[in-house]
């Protein structure tokens, strides 16, 4: 059983803070998703629909969250927060794995501390990254960082 989400609830900051629910989140009809929306929560995995163009700070932050996907997006956000993923139970990040193209994870790899605090030990960097945000992959367990030719 999921839960469909209205524009109007997920906008807002922090609207479902600390729900210790592990229903499905049916973002499809979702665009923007507030500060710190869904953190401190118990989700394992999330998909983020092409709909969602705005991520708050945090959104996301100290869940459980081992399977990210990204519903095979090609598109920037018009706006992503800082710590959108950190604190959870993420483990390899990289562009087939996410379901995301190379320009829409070189964004993320770009906002500061997106993934901190998870236990990944893999990352495959996109040949085409020019920088990297503060504490981006910071406490984690990384053994791998694969940095393509260019």
């Amino acid at each position: 059983m999921g839960i469909n989400l209205f524009k109007q609830l997920v906008a807002k900051d922090e609207t479902f803070m600390e729900n210790q629910t592990s229903a499905t989140l049916d973002l499809s009809s979702v665009t923007n998703i507030g500060t710190r929306t869904f953190s401190w929560g118990t989700m394992s995995a999330l998909t983020i629909p092409s709909s969602v163009t705005s991520i708050g700070e945090g959104a996301f932050q100290y869940n459980d969250i081992n399977t990210l996907n990204f519903s095979n997006r090609s598109t920037a956000f018009t706006s992503l927060g800082n710590a959108v993923f950190s604190g959870n139970n993420l483990v390899t990040i990289n562009t087939s794995t996410l379901g995301l193209n190379d320009n829409v994870l070189i964004q993320m790899i770009e906002t500061d501390a997106t993934f901190s605090g998870n236990i990944i030990n893999s990352v495959t960097l996109p040949s085409t990254l020019t920088s990297i945000g503060e504490y981006t992959f910071g406490d984690n367990e990384l053994e791998t960082v694969v940095f393509p030719l260019r």
